[in-house]
């Protein structure tokens, strides 16, 4: 094994910020916001949220002992992704939707 070196302890992960956060337009919108924020009613404010499953979500490789193979079972047939998109609220989640497919695919 290689020697990488001493292990500097104040090393820290690469940490990005969208470029655009430094045009002055941008910078004063996020100001406005971020002072806005301590007045704003919770009650008030919705957020919407998007997630997917698919059934080739399944796994491509395993773990078995030496000299085994490692078997796994996939759904037979075609592939599917399902498209949850929901508003959340302090009252809890407002208008679920599921949907057939990529959000990608959805017509606006």
């Amino acid at each position: 094994m290689q020697d990488v070196g001493p292990v500097r302890a104040d090393a820290k992960k690469k940490t990005l910020y969208a470029r655009e956060q430094q045009r002055p337009d941008v910078a004063q919108a996020r100001a406005a916001w971020k002072s806005e924020q301590p007045v704003m009613q919770a009650g008030r404010l919705i957020f919407l949220d998007e997630t997917w499953a698919t059934t080739s979500m399944t796994p491509t490789w395993g773990r078995s002992p030496r000299g085994a193979r490692c078997v796994g079972y996939a759904p037979q047939g075609h592939w599917h992704t399902t498209t949850f998109v929901c508003a959340l609220s302090v009252r809890g989640l407002l208008a679920p939707l599921v949907l057939a497919g990529p959000s990608t695919a959805m017509p606006l």
